[in-house]
């Protein structure tokens, strides 16, 4: 309501204030109410340089988020960060959200450049940090390059050595040493995050992940994703990934439960597709065990 206040006055911090509400819109999930405000923002001339910048980073990222249309999306997401680039050149949040993007179309040599682009421009950003040499162990990875996975994994070292408050440095080592088998360096590095960021329901969820991989414990699994539930009932990760654990374990209907309440906290429409195809096919699997009297088995669990 302030922000309306202030953009319906037109006093002086009402682009400022179509921003922020404009950023709301985007958290309660009224994209088209957000996109209304980005637009009129961007193609105000007067509108200052960096809000403008801001506007059409937040916009890109809901172009490549809206799943309307598979080659249009990306295109216009891209145009508007390159407009960005255009208008605000030395924004390392340009590049560092372009990158993201870049990761999301598997375009992983330009997610690399626009992390380092991000980096140069603010050598202070250790998540731009962190998710560059993420996506330097995935190209290694992609092309079996063995030694420059080791020197990732040593940088991961050094940076978190120098950088020792870094939730996301810890988070994504771990994800490249769970995918290197290192499965109990990857568990310390999350409980080391969660000291960091106590209240993050997200780093209980991918230590379910890790209990299950490493040694197939599904009651492990389940009791810290319902941890992470009872630490944040909003967590969609954790419900969608215990409503796949639930369909594989046969709960069907448990399951089905589970991604009810994982879609409407989807952020993108992307994700709320994908969680309802995984309740349609838990669904099918209802119906097809009634219709013929079957007991479907549990699957790997």
């Amino acid at each position: 309501e302030d922000c309306t206040a202030e953009i319906d006055s037109n006093g002086s911090m009402a682009s400022l204030a179509r921003l922020l509400r404009g950023t709301f819109y985007i958290l309660l999930k009224q994209q088209p109410k957000a996109m209304e405000d980005f637009k009129l923002l961007i193609e105000d001339p007067d509108t200052d340089v960096k809000v403008k910048a801001n506007a059409l980073i937040k916009r890109a990222s809901l172009f490549i988020q809206q799943c309307k249309d598979i080659k249009k999306d990306p295109e216009l997401s891209f145009a508007d960060f390159q407009q960005a680039v255009e208008v605000d050149p030395e924004n390392a949040d340009i590049y560092h959200h372009r990158g993201q993007v870049h990761l999301l179309t598997d375009n992983i040599n330009k997610a690399i450049v626009d992390f380092k682009k991000a980096i140069s421009l603010n050598p202070g950003f250790p998540v731009a940090y962190a998710q560059k040499l993420f996506t330097d162990y995935r190209a290694a990875s992609m092309i079996g390059d063995y030694s420059g996975i080791k020197n990732v994994m040593e940088e991961f070292e050094k940076t978190i050595e120098n950088v020792p408050k870094c939730v996301e440095m810890y988070s994504l080592y771990a994800q490249i040493l769970n995918d290197q088998q290192e499965f109990s360096k990857a568990d310390q590095l999350y409980l080391k995050a969660i000291e960091i960021d106590p209240t993050n329901a997200n780093l209980l969820v991918h230590r379910g992940l890790l209990a299950l991989q490493s040694s197939g414990n599904v009651e492990e699994a389940v009791t810290l994703m319902q941890k992470a539930l009872e630490m944040d009932e909003k967590c969609e990760f954790a419900y969608e990934t215990l409503g796949t654990i639930e369909v594989q374990r046969g709960n069907l209907k448990r399951a089905i439960e589970l991604f009810d309440k994982a879609i409407p906290l989807a952020n993108t429409e992307l994700e709320m597709a994908h969680l309802s195809g995984l309740k349609d096919a838990a669904m099918a699997q209802v119906t097809v065990s009634a219709k013929f009297g079957l007991t479907l088995p549990a699957m790997g669990m």
